[in-house]
């Protein structure tokens, strides 16, 4: 046999190999990609493959053959330029308590509350237990995390000397509270008070929902109707970033059978 037979016999089988490997990627649900790169790469496509997807996930399967099955490899959050790990390192080689703050809400940033928790709980730590800023961020990552009582009793040691940048937000995560908590008459209080000193649609809304919720159905859609027609006739600024309450006034009158 000359050698004309074997390079046809090699290409052959590397037809033989594209197909099945090109099964084996619709088989088990892999990128269609694979396919592109398994036909359109000779030689090089299939090995990458085998390589970097069928060989590794058969190791796995076999190393865990026991019953016994392998943890996923943890997906490490991203971390533009490094800025969390700086963070990191600067808290834990100096552990001020602007540095606790820092990581912190870089913690909270990435979603990572037990940690920020933590963190601001050392940040407060004497002589800065009564540093209303640190406060502030203990009582909404206690919030984020779903601890009504205890963002109150956060914002209850604030007393009133947080930054008037946010006692808006304070306010309305006091009022949302005392609804989680279960003191509906001092949540609606806390919302109408929002209502009157700050602009948007948000505690208006939020009261209105829970009235409907206390069986205080007439007043919750006059509510809602006041919600739709201040949006309405607000500018295109104030429009856009009070809409989802709009849409959700818009919800509850179409439910409740009522008009605009």
């Amino acid at each position: 046999m000359d050698a004309a037979y074997y390079v046809e016999m090699f290409k052959f089988g590397l037809l033989v190999l594209n197909a099945v490997l090109a099964a084996h990627v619709a088989r088990t649900g892999r990128p269609v990609f694979w396919i592109y790169v398994i036909i359109l790469v000779p030689f090089i496509g299939p090995l990458a493959y085998l390589a970097m997807e069928a060989v590794p996930s058969a190791w796995a399967k076999w190393l865990a053959r026991d019953g016994q099955p392998i943890p996923p490899k943890p997906v490490e959050k991203p971390d533009p330029g490094g800025k969390f790990a700086l963070l990191a390192a600067a808290a834990e080689d100096s552990p001020s308590a602007d540095n606790r703050r820092l990581l912190a809400e870089a913690l909270m940033e990435r979603g990572e509350y037990n940690g920020a928790l933590a963190a601001w709980l050392t940040a407060l730590s004497p002589p800065h237990d009564e540093d209303p800023a640190l406060l502030a961020g203990l009582a909404r990552c206690r919030f984020a995390r779903g601890e009504h009582q205890e963002t109150l009793d956060a914002m209850n040691a604030i007393d009133g000397k947080g930054p008037m940048s946010s006692r808006q937000e304070m306010a309305m995560m006091r009022a949302r509270c005392l609804e989680g908590t279960g003191r509906i008459p001092e949540a609606l209080e806390a919302y109408r008070a929002v209502e009157d000193a700050y602009p948007g649609e948000e505690a208006r809304a939020r009261r209105a929902m829970l009235l409907a919720r206390c069986g205080s159905r007439d007043e919750a859609l006059a509510m809602f109707r006041a919600i739709v027609q201040s949006v309405s006739r607000g500018t295109r600024e104030y429009r856009t970033a009070q809409g989802e309450w709009a849409n959700l006034a818009l919800r509850f009158l179409s439910d409740a059978g009522a008009g605009a």
